[in-house]
């Protein structure tokens, strides 16, 4: 799902995570949403903002294009023998 700021023109992806389907992962979860707050790396999609309420919590995050996208696939492709060797 995506999102646009009117103001701003811009578009963002929404990542929905339903208290209700993750119960009893949380800290899992939170300690997953600490490292992407710390995360500042070009090819790791970058957390903007979150939102927490008692049934979900959602994660405001940059949104991959196309072109953006298939630079991941390509590298995902050609590097896909060392990742199934660790």
């Amino acid at each position: 799902m995506f999102v646009v700021a009117r103001a701003r023109k811009l578009a963002f992806a929404l990542k929905v995570i339903d208290a209700a389907k993750v119960r009893g992962q949380e800290e899992a979860i939170e300690s997953e949403v600490a490292i992407l707050r710390r995360l500042k790396n070009r090819n790791v999609v970058q957390l903007i903002e979150e939102f927490h309420t008692p049934a979900a919590t959602f994660l405001i995050m940059e949104l991959v294009t196309v072109r953006r996208h298939t630079h991941t696939h390509n590298l995902a492709v050609r590097y896909r023998p060392l990742a199934s060797a660790i």
